[in-house]
């Protein structure tokens, strides 16, 4: 928890919600680097994700990043790859789960995140920083 003159802060999100009753452009800015903090992770990403069989039939396209109001992150599979989530975290599929993938905690998106952990941490504090700076506030 940290407090800021008459903000006190908990969590992240609860930092968005104080940030967004000071200043909706600093909100805007922040969650602008997040988006661009995850475009960078999902690129690294999408270069380690084999392309399948044939051209239709990869979830190489299927990464994206995305942000919202509380925050930003990156998607993969939909409608168009079923398959996605047991080709990244494993399983059983087939006629009485015949065939099984090893359970693991992603093949694609969080090894992209451990490579360029110490990057996103310095960003996530310089994007933190900037913020409350733009909002009017000092940085405890």
């Amino acid at each position: 928890m940290a407090r800021y003159g008459g903000v006190r802060v908990i969590g992240y999100r609860q930092f968005q919600t104080s940030l967004r009753r000071l200043s909706k452009e600093a909100s805007r800015e922040l969650n602008r680097e997040l988006k661009a903090i995850a475009k960078d992770v999902a690129t690294d990403a999408r270069g380690h994700v084999e392309v399948g069989p044939a051209e239709a039939g990869h979830i190489r396209s299927s990464v994206r990043p995305y942000a919202t109001p509380k925050g930003a992150g990156i998607r993969m599979g939909g409608a168009r790859y079923p398959y996605v989530y047991w080709l990244v975290f494993g399983g059983h599929v087939g006629r009485d789960n015949s065939v099984a993938r090893a359970r693991s905690w992603g093949r694609y998106l969080m090894p992209a995140f451990l490579r360029r952990k110490p990057e996103i941490l310095r960003r996530m504090r310089g994007a933190l920083g900037r913020a409350v700076r733009g909002s009017g506030l000092r940085p405890g």
